[in-house]
């Protein structure tokens, strides 16, 4: 369990072109504050997830599964124009001991106009899923569309970086499909797609439909004290206080 003193230290201190340096304190507030998470909260989240992963490789047989993208990269990699080793910086900064090319997942945050969703590339089915829960069946053309040219942005982009790490020659990804999750209603309000994009990153998996998730005002309330006990108390994934994480390189 984390002290005062400890909350109160810096938890992610990470430098660059947009650095990220926030206290426990910090991630507790903006995640139980409701409110829509912004990128700085969710970028300090999502670096303390990669502990989580990086923790849990020492606990079980397998290989960690999954890479968090950070919304820096996917922020940035959507602009007109982008360098290309700036984007692998973002891409690929990642705890010591955290074996980024055996991920089979990738996940990454993207904001869409008001309100965030989550991209999962599945490495093995060539399948990129996008969960946006303000996209409805009926009336979300406009959204609808934009997410069809941005998933392949971002698909094209994050198998580079991917392959990069991997060292191994980018294929070209006309083979991969893009799956738009429609949904019969908003599964929740605006102030709440932070928490339910976190909520898919952590949790979605090929097998498992997390589009069944839906956040009404009393379930996102108990969704951000969950993530808030988590991260503060470190017992999921029998994790530790987080390590200070690396720079990535200039």
């Amino acid at each position: 369990m984390a002290t005062k003193q400890e909350l109160s230290s810096i938890w992610v201190d990470v430098k660059g072109r947009l650095p990220v340096k926030i206290t426990g304190n910090q991630i507790k507030q903006g995640i139980l504050k409701p409110v829509e998470i912004d990128s700085f909260i969710l970028g300090g989240t999502i670096r303390l997830l990669r502990e989580f992963e990086r923790n849990m490789m020492a606990h079980r047989a397998n290989i960690a599964a999954r890479h968090y993208i950070p919304p820096e990269w996917t922020s940035y990699v959507t602009q007109p124009n982008y360098e290309g080793h700036i984007s692998l910086q973002y891409f690929k900064s990642s705890p010591i001991g955290y074996d980024l090319s055996t991920c089979t997942l990738l996940l990454a945050p993207v904001r869409v106009g008001q309100g965030w969703s989550c991209y999962a590339l599945n490495i093995e089915s060539r399948t990129l899923t996008v969960m946006d829960p303000l996209l409805k069946e009926e009336g979300g053309t406009i959204r609808t569309k934009w997410h069809e040219m941005t998933a392949r942005k971002v698909l094209q982009e994050a198998m580079r970086c991917f392959d990069c790490v991997r060292r191994v020659a980018t294929e070209e990804n006309t083979r991969w499909k893009v799956t738009i999750q429609m949904m019969p209603e908003e599964k929740c309000s605006v102030w709440d797609t932070g928490i339910y994009t976190i909520t898919c990153m952590r949790w979605y998996a090929p097998e498992v439909n997390v589009s069944i998730v839906t956040l009404d005002e009393r379930t996102a309330y108990e969704t951000r004290k969950q993530l808030a006990h988590d991260l503060i108390h470190m017992e999921c994934n029998r994790a530790h206080l987080p390590h200070r994480l690396p720079t990535p390189p200039q």
